[in-house]
């Protein structure tokens, strides 16, 4: 299998060496602050040959076309004569209009297209709502709001992020072998109004993404620069205040350079009987300079500091026999603090015969102390079952990244390469039995690790006509070092691993309104450095899925995308922070239907309806316990979005839930819920005035939910019942902005 890798590479090389030719160049800029816009659709009038502007807003494409056209989600199409080369284009911002929209296969990728079009019609300002905007994902929080969501995806409750890989401007957000779970990713270190857009894909099938991509991964990319400098002021019920401000560091039209700080401080006591003392301060500042014609340089930081007390999860049975109401808490000792540093630098240079390169790296400094209880007096019945998991890293990343265009006959070809270099540096990751957080009573799990990966990929886009073909590989090599720092003998256990995944898509144009795919790839479930210490087996067992789609546009201004797919799992190891033990959960596959439409009904009227369903199973399940605990089978999202020429924007939408099963056998099942929320904002030059309403209409509703043995103080014999979060009541925030010094 390694030298199938590097046999690919090779033809990879050889085929650039072979194939550059001269192309039509140009620069795509805004015409508001003269500043590039990548991601923008150059194409010919007919759409058969296209591309899109890199992160300097420069394109390059080879035609023998008189005149192109440029469009983007969010502004007016712009057609040019191809007579001269280094074309600057200037677009100018428009309402969302869906005709721009185009599903040929050499075409932007409709997922993308999506994300933009949701991200338009209904900004977010919570970081609940940032992980919303991916169809068909799903979160729970259920430890108070400084905790990661929990996250549920195709068929899977992925706890706090073990099986989809999430990233911010490339650095990756997943935690590996956190004191609370495989791949904890805390994303609220990201102010959500700094978002520009975002990239995801669900499934195993792009090669620059590895570990945590069983589900599909998620990549944020941030503002590059502001149009305008905000200052806003949010207030809500159960004393929640939000102190948001973004300035421009340089002058309005530098186009040489740009920077922007932006910072968000919150506190809240929550809807829950106990107060929550929530505070979260936030601090981002971007800079970026273009060092010559040919190179940009990036450079971001970022300050997160948070802390919390949390009710916890109660059991319904507590509620029911009125020991406490839906809102109150049995362990008042409940929550935690976090902080998150981070640093992103990167060098982006266009480089000759039509390639560039980008030189990307970043650290994270980074804390965790968390404090639960959910059993209560099952094992201890004088101090109870109270838990702290806490742990300290230093992460350190490196990743290249080289891509090509060239021709060959009438084949377009997109070549890339790349490496990344992730180590993980973690000491004292710890889980104890604890009494009032911090008086300790035993350590349960205590160790230092030490987790390397180093991976390769390489990929090759040809495009000819109505197709597209998507062949790459990637090689991942991890190293897993353990220190059991409770073992009576000094005893470092080190595991080494690689693993091999190919990838292959083929998409095909039927018409300019109608493009099928068929997606397949390898990929492998990620697991904790003290799963491999304690099993020394299935180290990286591998995921096999594969996608069959179709994306079309029943009319200009309506896009829909079907997909029938399924994921195979060779082994599900679990490794329980709470416990400190190890869960072999066998062999899995999960099928499912995924349908995904947007319609704008009037110039201003869009609609919105997302529909997923899963049948997830275990296969080495014993009497008839088949079922995958949480695991999502049918949901939905959707709803109303207004947005005027005149800044009025309103809407209305839904999210639905519906019943899983809690346990293996399906004894117990999770409650299902609607949820309505509703937003209303106006805006113009200088001001904004916004209201949002969570749970428009008051609905009570279980957030997370899991199926718990436990026992109450005073109950003679442990109960296994469901044990819940409440979900946010209705709940009303105003806010009010002021924008100026705008370009």
């Amino acid at each position: 299998m390694k030298k199938a890798f590097l046999l690919f590479v090779l033809s990879f090389l050889l085929v650039n060496i072979a194939s550059a030719q001269k192309i039509i160049t140009g620069r795509v800029i805004d015409s508001l602050s003269r500043q590039p816009v990548p991601g923008v659709y150059i194409s010919t009038i007919d759409g058969k040959n296209a591309t899109i502007t890199d992160a300097m807003g420069s394109f390059e494409l080879k035609t023998n076309a008189n005149k192109l056209k440029a469009s983007a989600i969010g502004y007016k199409t712009k057609f040019f004569s191809t007579n001269k080369n280094n074309n600057t284009i200037i677009l100018s911002k428009a309402n969302v209009n869906l005709k721009q929209v185009t599903v040929r296969a050499n075409a932007i990728s409709p997922a993308q297209t999506v994300c933009k079009l949701d991200l338009r019609l209904k900004p977010v300002n919570t970081s609940q709502e940032v992980l919303r905007l991916i169809p068909g994902l799903f979160i729970a929080q259920h430890e108070g709001g400084g905790k990661a969501e929990q996250i549920f995806l195709r068929g899977f409750d992925m706890d706090h992020g073990t099986d989809i890989s999430i990233n911010v401007d490339g650095m990756p957000v997943n935690m590996v072998s956190h004191a609370h779970g495989q791949g904890y990713a805390d994303l609220h270190f990201l102010i959500p109004e700094t978002i520009d857009h975002i990239e995801f894909e669900k499934g195993t099938y792009n090669p620059q993404y590895g570990d945590f991509q069983t589900g599909g991964y998620i990549n944020f990319h941030t503002k590059n620069y502001l149009q305008h400098n905000r200052i806003q002021l949010e207030a809500g019920m159960f004393n929640t205040v939000r102190m948001l401000t973004m300035f421009n560091l340089f002058g309005s039209r530098d186009t040489k350079q740009s920077a922007y700080i932006a910072s968000e401080y919150m506190l809240t006591d929550g809807f829950f009987d106990m107060s929550q003392n929530f505070y979260r301060l936030n601090t981002f500042i971007k800079y970026r300079n273009f060092l010559s014609n040919k190179t940009l340089m990036t450079l971001e930081a970022s300050v997160f500091r948070t802390r919390w007390d949390a009710a916890g999860l109660i059991p319904q049975r507590a509620v029911q026999e009125g020991i406490i109401d839906r809102y109150g808490t049995l362990d008042s000792c409940g929550g935690g603090q976090t902080h998150r540093n981070n640093l992103i630098l990167s060098f982006y240079t266009r480089t000759a015969d039509n390639a560039s390169l980008k030189n990307e790296f970043y650290f994270s400094d980074y804390a965790f102390d968390l404090h639960s209880n959910f059993t209560f007096f099952l094992k201890d019945s004088i101090n109870g079952d109270q838990i702290r998991q806490r742990e300290k890293r230093r992460l350190y990343g490196y990743h290249l990244l080289y891509s090509q265009r060239n021709t060959v006959g009438k084949w377009h070809l997109i070549s890339k390469l790349g490496a990344e270099l992730r180590y993980d540096d973690i000491d004292n990751i710890e889980l104890s039995h604890t009494k009032n957080r911090y008086q300790l009573l035993n350590r349960i799990e205590l160790g230092d690790i030490d987790e390397t990966n180093i991976n390769a990929f390489a990929q090759e886009i040809m495009q000819k006509d109505s197709w597209v073909i998507r062949l790459g590989a990637r090689l991942d090599f991890f190293d897993f070092v353990y220190q059991n720092k409770l073992s009576k003998d000094y005893k470092t256990i080190g595991v080494k691993k690689s693993i091999l995944l190919p990838k292959l898509s083929i998409i095909y144009s039927l018409s300019p309104n109608v493009q099928i795919y068929l997606k397949a790839g390898k990929g492998f479930h990620s697991n904790d450095a003290r799963v491999i210490a304690k099993t020394r087996r299935d180290i990286l067992p591998a995921a096999y899925g594969s996608d069959l789609g179709v994306i079309f546009k029943p009319w200009d201004k309506a896009l829909v995308n079907l997909a029938l797919w399924g994921l195979y799992l060779q082994q599900e190891f679990v490794f329980s922070g709470d416990e400190g033990t190890v869960e072999p959960c066998g062999r899995t596959l999960r099928r499912g239907v995924d349908m995904s439409a947007r319609v704008q009904i009037l110039s201003s009227l869009y609609a919105k309806l997302d529909v997923n369903y899963a049948i997830p199973r275990s296969l080495d399940a014993t009497e008839g316990g088949i079922y995958l605990p949480l695991a999502p089978i049918w949901s939905s999202v959707g709803g109303l979005y207004y947005r005027s020429h005149s800044g009025l924007v309103a809407s209305i939408s839904y999210r639905y839930l519906g019943k899983r099963p809690a346990d293996e056998f399906y004894n117990m099942a999770t409650k299902p819920y609607t949820v309505f929320d509703a937003a209303l904002s106006y805006t113009r030059e200088k001001y904004e005035l916004g209201l949002s309403i969570e749970n428009l209409f008051n609905t009570p509703w279980y957030d997370a939910q899991f199926e718990t043995t436990s026992r109450l103080r005073g109950e003679s014999k442990p109960v296994t019942d469901i044990d819940f979060t409440p979900g946010t009541p209705f709940d009303l925030k105003a806010r009010v902005a002021i924008f100026f010094g705008g370009k």
